[in-house]
């Protein structure tokens, strides 16, 4: 009887982790965490000042024409005081190679930065195609992407 009770446990215990792995791997299928890290990254880089962060992360429409030291040129002298990111929310979404991404940043010195960032995908690697502060609602309510 014992013998029968422990295989039935046994049993119960492996449907269940079956259960939860599918239900984990469903519920992550359309997700890409590498969207999420791309823009936090790009986020951290432009409170930190590490501009060539910012180029590895940024797309050519981002960088808009300009050679490696134009470009981080142009973003030291466009970029905000240096503080250090604190903690962060990401909200994204995808659609094809593009994504939206919208970060909430709080920092070292006490003020929460937003921003809107849109992603392509470029050889496999997310990179930022637009970068601008936003102050809309959150969270974020915006059409669905369309996109390739």
């Amino acid at each position: 009887m014992l013998k029968k009770f422990a295989l039935g446990t046994i049993a119960a215990s492996v449907l269940l982790i079956v259960v939860i792995a599918v239900v984990a791997f469903v519920s992550t299928r359309n997700r890409d965490l590498a969207i999420p890290d791309t823009a936090i990254e790009f986020q951290t880089a432009v409170f930190e000042g590490n501009y060539e962060a910012l180029w590895e992360l940024s797309s050519p429409e981002y960088r808009q024409g300009r050679a490696r030291e134009e470009f981080i040129e142009w973003t030291r002298l466009n970029a905000p005081p240096p503080d250090r990111v604190f903690d962060w929310t990401v909200l994204n979404e995808r659609s094809g190679d593009i994504a939206r991404a919208y970060t909430r940043v709080q920092l070292a010195s006490g003020g929460i930065s937003t921003h809107r960032m849109m992603l392509r995908n470029i050889d496999g690697e997310w990179r930022i195609s637009e970068y601008e502060g936003y102050d809309g609602a959150w969270p974020p309510d915006e059409p669905p992407l369309t996109g390739s």
